[in-house]
C-alpha cells in the first residue's frame, strides 16, 4: 500500500500542505468534493515511508475529522489509508481504530473490501478492528445497529 520514497521538495510541498490543512479543519470540516480533492495528499502523507511523523499526526487528524457516516467521503479508500496507518504505525494505531470505526458505522456493504482484506491481516488488533468495522455495518444481513 506505501508508495515508495520521495524526494526533499516533495517532503517540503506535502509538509506545508499538511500544516495548512490541518489548520483548516481546526473549527470546521472541508466540504466532501474539497475533501475528495484533497484526499491524495493525505494518503500520501500517512503511506509513504519517509514523511515525518508530525506530518503522519496532522494528516491523520485531518482525516479523522472526516470520517462523519453522514458525509459522501471516498469511504473505502480511508479505509486503505487507515489499515496502512495501523500497520505500519504504533503510535497512530489508536487514533486510527478510532477513526476506522467510526467511519464504518455508516458504510454501505459494496465498500467493505477494505475492512476484508483487513481480515486477513498478519497483526492480530487490524483482524480484530476490521472485523468490529464490520459489525457496524447495519446493512449487511445479521448485523444490528451498536
Amino acid at each position: 500500500m506505501g508508495m515508495g520514497y520521495f524526494d526533499p521538495l516533495t517532503s517540503s510541498v506535502v509538509k506545508r500542505a499538511v500544516r495548512v490543512l490541518r489548520a483548516a479543519v481546526k473549527n470546521s470540516t472541508l466540504s466532501p468534493p474539497t475533501f475528495s480533492l484533497i484526499f491524495p495528499v493525505l494518503k500520501f502523507a500517512l503511506t509513504v515511508h519517509g514523511v515525518d511523523a508530525v506530518v503522519h499526526d496532522d494528516a491523520l487528524d485531518v482525516l479523522a475529522a472526516h470520517v462523519d457516516p453522514c458525509g459522501s467521503w471516498p469511504r473505502a479508500e480511508m479505509i486503505g489509508v487507515l489499515l496502512h496507518v495501523m500497520l505500519k504505525s504504533i503510535n497512530l494505531r489508536e487514533s486510527a481504530k478510532t477513526a476506522l470505526l467510526e467511519l464504518c458505522t455508516g458504510l454501505e456493504p459494496f465498500d467493505i473490501s477494505q475492512l476484508l482484506d483487513g481480515c486477513l491481516s498478519e497483526i492480530v488488533l487490524i483482524r480484530v478492528v476490521s472485523l468490529d468495522a464490520l459489525a457496524k455495518i447495519v446493512d449487511i444481513p445479521g448485523n444490528k445497529v451498536r
